[in-house]
């Protein structure tokens, strides 16, 4: 079993090193890296939303939801009806810098 918290704090560190306030990763392999979920490339957006400092926000589909493993994160199922660009742009707060 890998450490995705050890991991997304790894990443916080060159975060800090940066000057990086917010990551926000999608699809790719970054983000089985640092959550454990494998996300297919769709049109619905699966993102990670990890601050440099305060808790981290997985926003998924909601049908993707049970397939997402419990991991350091609050987990941000979205319904069709709902905008998952405002949610995870609320989940990052207000950066001066985001990657």
């Amino acid at each position: 079993m890998f450490d995705h918290e050890s991991r997304m704090n790894r990443a916080r560190q060159a975060m800090d090193h940066l000057g990086v306030d917010c990551l926000m990763v999608s699809v790719g392999p970054d983000l089985p890296y640092l959550t454990g979920y494998e996300a297919r490339p769709s049109e619905r957006l699966t993102m990670l939303v990890l601050p440099r400092d305060g808790e981290a926000t997985f926003v998924v589909p909601r049908l993707e939801a049970p397939l997402v493993p419990a991991g350091p994160y609050r987990m941000r199922p979205w319904d069709e009806i709902e905008d998952p660009v405002a949610i995870a742009a609320a989940a990052a707060g207000r950066p001066t810098v985001a990657a």
